[in-house]
């Protein structure tokens, strides 16, 4: 199996995929004419920070049925419940387009301390950007070949607790570990297949390889030595394309041809399962990339519904981003993915040769204030169809 432009589930279902994009885009202009109402967005204040004696930073966070998108955002803020001041900003989940020019087939994309890492498949090599979309060609790294930081078809990037880089090398057959500048390989060790897709190293370093030829997970040590296989449950699973760690150590691992996210404990025993085949919220279409934040949120690179979906940490269903197309906020080929600190949500796609963001988080900077007084504020998020919500805080 090789991993050359594999777009997993379609290479087993490659009979329907164009009826079922023409189906896709007729059902998605039907339901545009429709003036369905959502629920309202569910809005949180996040802890007020940059607090000074005449200053402070406000921040907000929305979620909820997305099927309206928001159209307004803000703050109001005073010194009683009555506020005062009011700052809104038009504001949607997506904030950017980056790579057009730069990229030729970007199949995974990984974050650091800042910096957006693209995996390009086809130019056996990582192009960085900043987290504002801002092409870094200095810290470019990678090659074609099988020395050093040369790379024969790269499909996955992670990153450990120091900084320190791997890279899947799918057609080498290997992982190389390298410095935190990616100029200095520290350490390789073979795979078992040319056909591995998915990586992540977890908080004690143990690297999580996936293999849907075999559709195998191995957990392997800081030094590469095999330490747990997980395989397909006896057929229960297909196609295992990605895998996640949340904070417990349960391993998320997404089974692309039967519509899953499949949870394992840390010693690899069955949970349960997140999902099923559709379209409507919650429901997956050919599962790929996986990534869980810091409160262990799942998000879910749904390739053939051509979004990312989000679930809480009991996979419940959260809010989702992006639809099918070739603009802004939208996808062809919704292959890479992954989140930053700030819960910015990238998406690579390898048919618009492109990186999209999306963000739930907004803040705004505010001055001015009084010293040793307490404010009010309240973050709002309104939908396209005028429902909107808020929530109150002090600082």
């Amino acid at each position: 199996m090789s991993t050359e432009f594999i777009k997993p589930k379609q290479s087993f279902r490659r009979w329907y995929v164009y009826a079922f994009i023409f189906a896709l885009i007729t059902i998605l202009a039907f339901y545009q004419s429709l003036q369905i109402l959502a629920a309202p967005p569910t809005v949180a204040t996040v802890s007020s920070s940059g607090i000074t004696e005449t200053t402070a930073t406000l921040s907000g966070q929305h979620t909820g049925n997305n099927s309206l998108s928001i159209t307004n955002r803000g703050f109001e803020y005073g010194t009683t419940v009555g506020y005062g001041s009011s700052v809104s900003e038009a504001a949607g989940i997506f904030v950017d387009t980056f790579g057009e020019t730069e990229l030729a087939t970007p199949v995974a994309v990984g974050v650091n301390n800042g910096y957006v890492y693209v995996v390009d498949q086809s130019a056996n090599n990582i192009k960085v950007y900043n987290s504002d979309g801002v092409y870094q060609p200095s810290m470019n790294f990678g090659l074609p070949g099988g020395g050093d930081v040369e790379f024969g078809d790269p499909y996955d990037i992670a990153f450990d607790s120091s900084d320190n880089i791997y890279i899947l090398d799918a057609t080498n057959e290997r992982i190389q570990k390298l410095d935190p500048t990616g100029t200095s390989k520290l350490l390789e060790f073979p795979i078992s297949s040319n056909a591995a897709l998915g990586i992540t190293v977890d908080s004690s370093g143990n690297i999580y390889v996936v293999d849907p030829g075999s559709d195998i997970i191995t957990k392997y040590d800081s030094l590469g030595v095999s330490q747990l296989v997980i395989d397909d449950q006896g057929g229960l699973f297909n196609v295992y394309s990605d895998v996640a760690i949340n904070s417990s150590g349960d391993i998320y691992v997404s089974s692309n041809a039967t519509d899953q996210v499949a949870v394992f404990d840390a010693s690899g025993a069955f949970l349960t399962t997140i999902g099923t085949s559709g379209s409507g919220d919650g429901q997956l279409n050919g599962p790929f990339r996986l990534s869980i934040d810091e409160d262990d949120n799942l998000y879910v690179g749904d390739l053939e519904n051509f979004r990312i979906q989000r679930f809480d940490s009991s996979g419940t269903f959260d809010t989702l981003f992006g639809s099918f197309g070739s603009t802004d906020g939208e996808f062809s080929t919704m292959y890479g993915m992954a989140i930053d600190e700030y819960h910015n949500i990238y998406g690579s796609d390898i048919i618009n040769l492109d990186v999209q963001k999306f963000s739930l988080d907004y803040s705004l900077d505010v001055t001015g204030l009084t010293c040793a007084t307490t404010y009010h504020y309240r973050a709002f998020a309104t939908n396209s169809d005028g429902t909107g919500n808020s929530a109150d805080d002090t600082f």
